[in-house]
């Protein structure tokens, strides 16, 4: 069966749930009569288990209530769109599939007409960015503080291919004062210097906006994010992510080149840069 959100998702929740009991896939694999290699494919969704085999992996855990409800449900037209959960609870458990994918990318591009995508936010915009949305001090420490590491993607030995298409209406944005505005500007600017990265700029006036959406080649799959983590939809089909590449195309041919796009970037750094006293 060919990995799809759900799937993905099932399988990451069901090697999460087996390694917070302290169980390997060995012994939690004589517990329920299976080998090894089979609970492997499961959590790596290269195979959809059956309802009754997930029910009895959950048992063993001992996953019961509102989260066993959860885990079964991924299991319902596996092959659809998975839509943002209502809950906090699924919010966040989508959002660590999210993170799955991004992990594993070889390829990632990004559209987004008035934001910074959160993967390219230096560590003071993103805690800026979280506290305005009201997250919680905890989560906002731990968020920044494992933000380094989500960005070696960037800068490993075999990088993601990362393509950004970044609106004007991002500029607009002082993003927690000069200083941390500056520095956000400077840091992306000088990312859109390595091979690895393609950042164009969408000129004011350029058309009509597609919108907020992330493609992205991983585990492999290719699918899209449309919207943000907060309201959006995850889609694999291929005439969904077709649509998507469409308009990545169209707004690519409206873009500054790389060149021009860095000189914008370097442009909205010195905008907020604070002139010494005398």
């Amino acid at each position: 069966m060919t990995r799809t959100p759900k799937s993905i998702m099932l399988g990451l929740l069901l090697r999460q749930a087996r390694k917070s009991s302290g169980l390997s896939l060995r012994e939690l694999a004589f517990r329920i009569g299976r080998d090894a290699p089979t609970l492997s494919r499961w959590e790596s969704a290269e195979r959809t288990p059956k309802r009754e085999s997930v029910a009895h992996v959950l048992g063993v855990l001992g996953v019961r209530g509102e989260r066993y409800g959860h885990f079964m449900s991924l299991l319902d037209d596996a092959d659809e769109a998975y839509r943002v959960a209502a809950t906090e609870i699924e919010k966040a458990r989508q959002w660590a599939a999210c993170l799955e994918f991004e992990r594993a990318a070889t390829r990632i591009t990004y559209v987004s007409g008035d934001q910074l995508p959160e993967l390219l936010c230096t560590q003071a915009t993103l805690a800026t960015t979280l506290r305005a949305e009201g997250v919680p001090d905890q989560d906002i420490e731990e968020r920044v503080g494992s933000h380094p590491d989500r960005q070696r993607i960037l800068t490993r030995h075999q990088p993601v291919a990362l393509r950004v298409l970044l609106g004007a209406g991002a500029f607009q944005h002082d993003i927690g004062g000069p200083r941390i505005a500056t520095a956000q500007w400077d840091y992306l600017a000088e990312l859109s210097r390595l091979p690895n990265v393609d950042l164009r700029v969408l000129p004011a006036g350029s058309g009509r906006h597609a919108g907020t959406f992330t493609l992205v080649d991983s585990l492999g799959l290719r699918s899209a994010l449309i919207g943000n983590r907060f309201a959006g939809v995850w889609v694999h089909r291929v005439e969904d992510v077709h649509g998507c590449e469409r308009n990545v195309r169209s707004l690519r041919a409206r873009a500054l080149s790389p060149v021009d796009s860095r000189d914008r970037l370097v442009d909205a750094a010195r905008r907020f840069v604070v002139a010494p006293v005398a």
